[in-house]
């Protein structure tokens, strides 16, 4: 009888110890569905994509990073004089060097099918990959993983709850949906997008049809192509472009184009448009005023 309550209390008390080394450094997934042990505490941060960054200032947090990539600099909440390093090529012994407790990147860094990271792992430092999602749901959740990895589940979800209720409030049900272009770069390389998008969503939401809906992902269109479609509105994001409006406007070729004869052709703010975080909120209060003007 002993030797069995012995026994039991060894397993309990191995229980215990397992459990709590758990708890110290728990072992998640992930975006990519990558297995990584966080570390007790995260102190000093590494974010590689302006996605991402974007996301940590904004939860109050910017003050943990440590380094950012060269599209970071001048988020608001980051520090002046935070080291960078280039979003396609960091350096790894830099990276080693500051004793990160976490390093997070896009499939940005990895893009060239290596990864210039690999070596951190090796290492024992955590490293989780966010991929730019493509939907607005899994942007939610991106940006709960990030706060629960950083300790503020809260405030990203704070974050998630205005975009939610802006998608709620901006809403159209219609029968007649008016047909959208989104010109990402300009001539003579238009750049659009097809489903399998957040911003084909977006334009669904509020009462649109994206032009290029027949197809998926991001796509190189022709002039052509978009004059045959007949777009009543027109977005660009291209604000790097001298006068993008004015450019789209003056178009040769383009003057019977509906959106282009009754000057329905408006601005969205680039960054906003092109980084998938909760900061897509501001892009889509700027589509649904344009949708408002027709």
């Amino acid at each position: 009888m002993k030797k069995t309550v012995t026994a039991w209390i060894l397993a309990l008390v191995l229980l215990c110890v397992g459990a709590f080394a758990l708890a110290e450094e728990p072992v998640v997934q992930d975006r990519a569905g990558n297995p990584i042990t966080l570390p007790e505490t995260v102190e000093r941060v590494v974010s590689l994509a302006p996605s991402i960054t974007q996301v940590i200032a904004d939860l109050g947090l910017g003050d943990t990073l440590v380094a950012v990539d060269q599209y970071s600099q001048g988020i608001e909440g980051v520090p002046e004089d935070v080291l960078t390093f280039d979003i396609m090529t960091p350096d790894a012994e830099q990276i080693i060097a500051l004793d990160p407790d976490l390093v997070l990147l896009s499939g940005m860094t990895l893009s060239d099918g290596s990864d210039p990271l690999a070596q951190l792992t090796e290492l024992g430092i955590c490293v989780a990959y966010v991929p730019s999602s493509e939907s607005i749901d899994a942007i939610l959740e991106d940006n709960l993983f990030i706060g629960e990895i950083l300790g503020n589940p809260e405030g990203a979800q704070a974050l998630n709850d205005r975009l939610t209720e802006a998608i709620e409030a901006l809403r159209v049900e219609t029968e007649t949906p008016r047909r959208v272009y989104f010109e990402i770069s300009p001539a003579p390389y238009l750049y659009s997008f097809g489903t399998g998008t957040f911003l084909n969503e977006m334009i669904a939401l509020l009462g649109g049809v994206n032009i290029f809906a027949d197809q998926t992902g991001w796509l190189s269109v022709s002039e052509e192509a978009v004059i045959a479609a007949d777009p009543e509105i027109i977005f660009t994001s291209a604000e790097w472009a001298e006068d993008p409006v004015g450019e789209i406007l003056a178009r040769d070729g383009w003057a019977d184009v509906t959106a282009v004869r009754e000057g329905a052709v408006y601005l969205i703010d680039e960054d906003a448009a092109s980084q998938p975080n909760h900061r897509i909120v501001l892009a889509l209060e700027e589509m649904a005023e344009a949708f408002a003007d027709q």
